[in-house]
């Protein structure tokens, strides 16, 4: 689940069946262990394969753009970065390389582009 998350965020839908499956099958206090043991391995796996989103704390912890902390620069770029690409997706944040695919017909465009360059 850590490399999952490591290499794209949206790998963090893995960790629904690994919670259900620990709520399945294990019982009372091997849940617990097993479980803290699977969140440890997950996390020291994530910060291995990507460091930076842990080091890098130059971005301002916003809400809906709006500084919460203003004088201090203590959030994560990371998760900046997340509700950038979160915001770009719903389409509530224009972007210029991301333009070109207004209007287009959903799946049929991307069928027809690697038709005809890939």
């Amino acid at each position: 689940m850590g490399l999952a998350v490591g290499s794209k965020f949206s790998g963090v839908n893995v960790a629904a069946p690994f919670g259900m499956d620990s709520l399945d099958y294990y019982v009372f206090m091997a849940a617990t262990v097993w479980g803290a043991a699977a969140i440890a391995v997950a996390f020291v796996a994530f910060a291995v394969t990507n460091p930076f989103a842990l080091l890098d704390t130059s971005c301002p912890i916003t809400i809906n753009g709006l500084p919460l902390l203003p004088d201090f620069t203590i959030g994560s770029c990371y998760l900046e970065n997340i509700n950038t690409q979160n915001a770009m997706v719903r389409g509530q944040l224009d972007l210029g390389f991301t333009r070109q695919y207004t209007g287009t017909t959903p799946y049929l465009y991307f069928i027809e582009m690697q038709l005809r360059w890939g």
